[in-house]
């Protein structure tokens, strides 16, 4: 009976060992709570993001003591909010090294480090991690990958303010006070994984990952229901009003989010308009957008932006007006509209395609 007690303990003892030693890297993303979580996507796709906390990041930043956040992509059940299958786990750190800026994130489910780069600023930094994880994402679960592209879409926004935001771990040659030291010796305590990204990511010739050339623009995306997404709901309307020597040129935006305005509308997109060989001919701003009630009920909310450009000057020909919206921050993700029109010798201007 001892004996059988004493074994009983014995195993006790070994299960609250084991749950020690692995229950920070399963509870401390939990216990942080979750910043943004989207609605469901195509085949019941979610994505949800952390609020920053301490804990395990990856073989990189073993300690428990890690600042990072970390961006879950779930496939729920059709019948309830429980998650079926999880995607990606990835745990993103900010870290400076050598005077740079630099993130490393680390996907737990396939054990892979999808990104460790440093630049001269955060803003190209958060650009590449989102496009990371989207490749990333859209690799291991290819029959998602549309859906995907409108799930990071969604994310982007939150992304940006919350990677760009949040403090990051310092080197010991420039500690802040009461900021966490990286040391890259103590630090690095595991083997660390391949940083070769064949087959998740492709690499252009200028070092950016530009995974989009695969994607479908944002501007082609069918029309989403209003229960797909959390944010941005179609950025698919833009219309040329076309009259003797004057461009009247619109972009509509449409969503479900009352704080669309808030996180999306806050830059003002630019124009380009090129000539028939590619020369920006004239360039310039858009305004504001005014929000109004959606014509076609198919948005709760939707959002204007008219310009007019002036054609005087320009000479018969093809040409074509480009919207760049979000250019500055997301190029990857939010590539520009266009559309292209043609001014006749009696200075008509005939709008031929979109």
């Amino acid at each position: 009976m001892k004996v059988r007690k004493r074994k009983i303990i014995l195993s006790l003892l070994a299960v609250i060992l084991m749950f020690s030693l692995v229950a920070p890297n399963l509870t401390s993303a939990e216990s942080a709570g979750l910043l943004w979580k989207s609605k469901r996507f195509g085949d019941n796709l979610v994505v949800s993001i952390t609020n920053v906390h301490k804990g395990w990041a990856g073989p990189k930043f073993p300690r428990t003591t890690t600042p990072h956040v970390n961006v879950h992509v779930d496939k729920l059940n059709s019948y309830n909010n429980r998650v079926a299958k999880e995607i990606a786990n990835y745990h993103v750190v900010k870290y400076k090294k050598q005077n740079k800026s630099c993130i490393y994130i680390y996907e737990s489910k396939k054990k892979k480090t999808v990104m460790d780069q440093c630049a001269t600023s955060w803003n190209t930094l958060v650009s590449k991690a989102t496009s990371a994880m989207k490749s990333f994402a859209q690799a291991i679960s290819p029959n998602d990958n549309f859906t995907l592209i409108a799930v990071f879409s969604a994310a982007a926004v939150t992304l940006y303010k919350l990677i760009t935001s949040f403090i990051p771990v310092y080197p010991s040659d420039a500690i802040p006070d009461g900021e966490i030291v990286y040391t890259e010796a103590d630090f690095i305590t595991e083997a660390q994984p391949s940083n070769d990204l064949t087959g998740y990511i492709e690499e252009t010739a200028d070092g950016l990952y530009d995974s989009i050339q695969e994607d479908v623009p944002i501007a082609e995306l069918p029309t989403l229901t209003e229960t797909s997404i959390d944010n941005v709901e179609n950025i698919n309307t833009l219309y040329v009003s076309p009259a003797n020597d004057t461009l009247k040129v619109t972009l509509d935006v449409g969503g479900n989010n009352s704080d669309l305005d808030l996180d999306i509308l806050n830059e003002v997109p630019r124009y380009t308009v090129e000539n028939s060989v590619g020369t920006i001919v004239k360039t310039g701003t858009m305004g504001t957008f005014i929000r109004r009630l959606s014509v076609n009920n198919t948005y709760e909310y939707e959002y204007r932006n008219t310009v007019s450009i002036s054609t005087s000057g320009l000479p018969a020909g093809d040409y074509r007006i480009k919207i760049y919206m979000f250019k500055s921050i997301f190029p990857e993700i939010f590539p520009e509209l266009t559309q292209q029109f043609y001014i006749n010798t009696n200075r008509t201007i005939t709008n031929f395609s979109s």
